[in-house]
């Protein structure tokens, strides 16, 4: 379900409650998380492409006009999202009940590439080397899914 679709349905439920909600308030969590909770592979989708998409930022940016602490916090932010990729991954893996879509493990699978060919091959910083690390660790898991059927559905819906 896209995020507009979400949140027209997250509308419908409160109106529904509306008469509920202000007697009981205290009681009732309506966090948009908790209505609609997003699966480990949509977290991983997700930090994956904010990755590439500052992948993509360095690689037009040009060194000369980006400063060193700017650089450094597009790297941490890389770096962090990246993890955290693959921290959900990982969960993915132990979550034997959330079925994984085959396309979605495919696509995700095309975007390490894409972070792979964005980095730089010859770059000494330890966070590049670090980041290289990380995705071909994601591609591993991403093999273990595709190699292990029983995790795999055809289509989300």
């Amino acid at each position: 379900m896209d995020r507009i679709a979400r949140w027209i349905a997250a509308g419908f439920v409160l109106y529904l409650f509306q008469n509920y909600i202000p007697m009981h308030a205290e009681h009732v969590s309506f966090s948009f998380d908790y209505l609609f909770p997003s699966s480990w592979c949509e977290k991983a989708l997700n930090s994956s492409m904010q990755v590439w998409g500052n992948m993509q930022v360095l690689q037009k940016t040009n060194t000369i006009d980006i400063r060193q602490e700017q650089y450094d916090l597009y790297m941490d932010v890389i770096l962090g999202r990246i993890v955290f990729a693959q921290f959900c991954l990982e969960h993915m893996m132990q979550d034997s009940q959330q079925a994984v879509v085959a396309e979605d493990i495919i696509y995700l699978n095309n975007i390490m590439d894409k972070i792979e060919q964005t980095t730089n091959k010859n770059c000494n910083d330890e966070r590049v080397i670090c980041l290289k690390y990380v995705v071909e660790k994601i591609k591993q898991v991403l093999f273990s899914f595709q190699s292990n059927n029983t995790f795999l559905s055809t289509s989300k819906y």
